[in-house]
């Protein structure tokens, strides 16, 4: 079991670098909101990678923590159990995170023939 959590660490790794990392520095454009839309609308390929890379972590993640919580029982199942717990809350938030951002990322697309995000008015 523990060679699999340190599998699941790796591949947590590799593809959260990618997902938080890499992703953001190619499409955000830093105090520019308008240049950013125009990023994110013509690199939505990359997006959609980084969304998959973010729904990969958020498995693994799951994962990992079953595995922790039964590597940890043995030595007490209470603190197995909230640490289990806390991990889960964790995942939860990340979950959240990335629905901010397949949220934004529609929100950005054009609609009805119109460029640019919708206009409150």
């Amino acid at each position: 079991m523990a060679r699999h959590a340190g599998a699941l660490y790796l591949l947590i790794a590799v593809f959260g670098a990618f997902s938080i990392g890499y992703v953001p520095s190619q499409i955000t454009v830093p105090g520019n909101a308008l240049a950013t839309i125009e990023q994110l609308r013509g690199n939505s390929a990359l997006f959609s990678a980084g969304v998959l890379a973010d729904m990969l972590v958020i498995a693994a993640e799951i994962a990992l923590t079953a595995l922790f919580y039964f590597l940890l029982r043995p030595v007490s199942q209470a603190r197995a159990l909230v640490a289990a717990m806390a991990r889960y809350a964790m995942v939860l938030v990340m979950a959240v995170r990335s629905r901010a951002g397949i949220v934004a990322f529609v929100w950005c697309q054009p609609m009805d023939g119109r460029s640019g995000p919708p206009v409150v008015k």
